[in-house]
This record gives structure tokens, C-alpha cells and sequence, in this order.
């Protein structure tokens, strides 16, 4: 018997685990929000959708997957959603998550999906290393950073400071109050529209932009990109 034919009996005789992609995980939980006025999230790679409403809970769900663009064993991957932990704790009136791989790696390896709805009153502070975020509906001020990645904002009203070293920025402002623009992109291009009036910016250099702009209002938006691009519509008509 040639090894051809030894390597494929080898194959069918594994275990159907040995042949499978490791199983994801999801997480649940449901925290109150009538005691919070914030929301802290720390996620590593995957991707994150944020979205505020009416109601009086914030609900969470996460899917840890493996990732299959990280090059890692089966058996590691498997080993390291089964060891993860939604972690979820209320300092003062900050609710703070992540997940908790408890000492098998920092989930690089992994990939986390991220579901958020809380009232859209509460503030937040996002981080996300690589990746996709959104965050939609929120009527409170934002802090949002993207390693690598994009981060899409739409909100209703508010602050918003949103930072990603390469990708892009996108966002939308419904404030009917809106204050202090500035956007800076060190290689790439920054675009700022405000009741469908463009606003010029500047270069920075030969391969910069940087797009500073007093509105007057309460509502300050900063962005700041390393390598990409930066697009800011505020539109309250």
C-alpha cells in the first residue's frame, strides 16, 4: 500500500472532532442601566456593533469563534474559547467588559463578535484592536479607538472623540448644536460636510490633512487617523 493511500486511511479514521473547526461559544447577559451613566468595553479582534435605544437594560451577547485568518492550532483555538469568560463588573456607575481568557493567550488568535443595546443616554468609551466597530442610535458622548480596522459612528447627539491608527473613520451627527470640528489624518484624506456645506480643510505636509472648524455649538467632534481617511457629515435639517 502506497503512502498516498496509508496518509488517506489515516484521514477518514480521525475523530469527526479532529476534522472540525473548534465550536464557537456565545455569551448572554443583561446588566441593569438604571443605576449606570457609562459603559466601558475592551474587545481584541473580531468586531463590535453598539446600538442605543429606549430601554431601561444593557444586553450583551458575544460570539467567540476562531479566527481563520490567525495561524493557530486547532486544539489552541479550542482550548482558548473554551477557557474565555464574559467578564462584566459595575465600578461606581461604569459597567466594564471583556472577555477573560484566564491566562490562555489575549484571544489574538480568536475571533470576538460583539453585540451591545443599551439605552442611548448612557456614555462610552470602545476599544477594539482589530476590526470592525458601529455604533448607532446614541444620543451621549463617545470615545471610540480601532487599532486596525474601520469605526462608523452615527449618533444622534453628543461629543465624540474617535481615534484609529490605520483604517478609516465614518461619521454621522444628527446634533442640532453643532461645536468644534477637528479632524487630523498624518497620510491620507479628511472630508467634513455640515448641512450639506463642505468645509476645506488643509494638507498637512505632502500626504496629510488636517480640518479644524468652530460651528458655535455644544457638540464637539475630534478624529484623528494615522494612515486613512476621516469622513464627517453633520446634518440636523
Amino acid at each position: 500500500m502506497n503512502k498516498a493511500i496509508l496518509s488517506l486511511a489515516a484521514l477518514i479514521l480521525l475523530p469527526a472532532s479532529a476534522l472540525a473547526d473548534p465550536e464557537p461559544r456565545t455569551f448572554n447577559a443583561t446588566v441593569p442601566a438604571s443605576n449606570l451613566d457609562s459603559i466601558e468595553l475592551d474587545a481584541n479582534v473580531g468586531s463590535v456593533f453598539i446600538e442605543g435605544g429606549d430601554g431601561d437594560q444593557v444586553i450583551i451577547e458575544v460570539v467567540l469563534k476562531a479566527n481563520d485568518s490567525w495561524h493557530s492550532s486547532d486544539e489552541d483555538a479550542a482550548r482558548r474559547i473554551q477557557a474565555a469568560e464574559l467578564h462584566k463588573e459595575v465600578h461606581g456607575k461604569t459597567l466594564r467588559l471583556s472577555l477573560d481568557y484566564r491566562n490562555s493567550g489575549n484571544g489574538e488568535s480568536l475571533n470576538e463578535e460583539w453585540t451591545i443595546k443599551m439605552p442611548a443616554s448612557l456614555r462610552g468609551i470602545y476599544e477594539l484592536n482589530v476590526g470592525e466597530m458601529e455604533i448607532i442610535g446614541m444620543a451621549a458622548d463617545i470615545e471610540a479607538e480601532v487599532n486596525v480596522g474601520e469605526l462608523d459612528i452615527r449618533s444622534l447627539k453628543g461629543d465624540i472623540k474617535a481615534e484609529v491608527n490605520v483604517g478609516e473613520i465614518d461619521i454621522e451627527s444628527a446634533t442640532a448644536s453643532p461645536g468644534d470640528m477637528d479632524l487630523s489624518v498624518n497620510i491620507g484624506d479628511t472630508r467634513l460636510r455640515i448641512n450639506g456645506e463642505r468645509i476645506e480643510g488643509d494638507r498637512s505636509g505632502w500626504v496629510g490633512a488636517d480640518t479644524k472648524h468652530d460651528a458655535g455649538g455644544d457638540d464637539d467632534i475630534e478624529a484623528e487617523v494615522n494612515v486613512g481617511e476621516i469622513r464627517v457629515e453633520v446634518d440636523n435639517d
